[in-house]
C-alpha cells in the first residue's frame, strides 16, 4: 500500500468513526452541532431557527463537543486524559 493509499484509508476510517460519534448524540446536541460546525451559523442563528435561547445553543454545543470528543477518542483507541 503507498504512502497516499494508507492516508486516504486512515482519512476514511477516521471520518467514520467522527460520524459515528456523531450520530450517538441525542438529537438537540446533535443538531446544534451540525448546525454550528457544518452550516457555520452563529449562536443567534441557530437559537432563531430552533426557537431556543443562546444559552442553550451554547450549553448544548458544549456538551456535544464533549461526548463526541469522548466517543470518538474512545474508538481512535487514544487516551481521553490527553
Amino acid at each position: 500500500m503507498s504512502a497516499s493509499d494508507a492516508q486516504a484509508t486512515n482519512a476514511y476510517w477516521g471520518r467514520s468513526d467522527l460520524e459515528r460519534a456523531i450520530g450517538r448524540l441525542p438529537s438537540e446536541q446533535r443538531e446544534v452541532l451540525l448546525l454550528r460546525e457544518v452550516e457555520d451559523m452563529s449562536y443567534a442563528e441557530i437559537a432563531a431557527t430552533l426557537g431556543i435561547g443562546e444559552g442553550t445553543v451554547k450549553s448544548r454545543l458544549a456538551r456535544a463537543r464533549v461526548a463526541a470528543l469522548a466517543h470518538y477518542r474512545g474508538h481512535a483507541g487514544e487516551n481521553s486524559d490527553e
